[in-house]
Parts: C-alpha cells; sequence; structure tokens
C-alpha cells in the first residue's frame, strides 16, 4: 500500500523539481538552506519515493534520475536568469544515491510496508 502511495506522490514531485529547476530564479522558492542542500535534499527525496514506490527497479530509477538531473542542469542554459554548473549536477546526484540507499535500508526494514511486485 505504501508503494502506491509513493508512486503517486513520486511523479508529482518530479514535475515540481522540473518547474522549480527551470523556472526563472526570481520564481524560485527561497528557504534558508544553502542551494547545495536543497539541491542534495530534493534529489535524495525525490530519489527515495521513487524507489519505495518502484523497488524492484532501483537501478533503472536511479539511472534516470541522474540523467534527469543532467538534463536539467543542462536545460538551464536556456532559461537566461539561470546557470549550469557541473558542481550543481554532480550535487543531484550525490542526493539521488542517498536517496536510493535510504529507500533500500527502510524497505529492507520493513519489508510488510512496500510491495515487491512492482
Amino acid at each position: 500500500m505504501i508503494g502506491t502511495l509513493c508512486r503517486w506522490i513520486a511523479w508529482p514531485l518530479l514535475a515540481v523539481v522540473v518547474v522549480v529547476t527551470l523556472s526563472p530564479i526570481a520564481w524560485r522558492p527561497i528557504t534558508e538552506a544553502p542551494a547545495e542542500i536543497e539541491r542534495f535534499a530534493a534529489f535524495a527525496v525525490l530519489e527515495a519515493v521513487f524507489c519505495a514506490g518502484y523497488p524492484k527497479h532501483r537501478i533503472v530509477v536511479l539511472m534516470s534520475l541522474v540523467a534527469i538531473a543532467g538534463s536539467l542542469e543542462a536545460l538551464q542554459q536556456l532559461v537566461p536568469s539561470r546557470h549550469a554548473r557541473i558542481y550543481d549536477a554532480i550535487v543531484k546526484v550525490v542526493g539521488a544515491g542517498m536517496g536510493v540507499f535510504v529507500a533500500g535500508r527502510l524497505t529492507m526494514r520493513r519489508p510488510d510496508l512496500f510491495r515487491r511486485d512492482a
């Protein structure tokens, strides 16, 4: 049941990350955290939710989000007020890696909460 809920949360969350990443800088939500922490946390949470929703496909999900992180950084070149940096993409990829690690540990500790047939 939690796996289904995570799948329903993951896709809109991905859409939010895409919109926030590609919107003009003035539209970006501002928090008190450094931008690197925001990027890391966004991709860690996104990866964890996708992995919890698709527990049998962690490697595919990780590779997909790595590709998405790189693509989003490259697409920022098309937004005049944004800039793309390799460092930002690396922070996002490391966040995604942490997300898959956390989701993997959680699903191993509590397999009763997550569907394995997805």
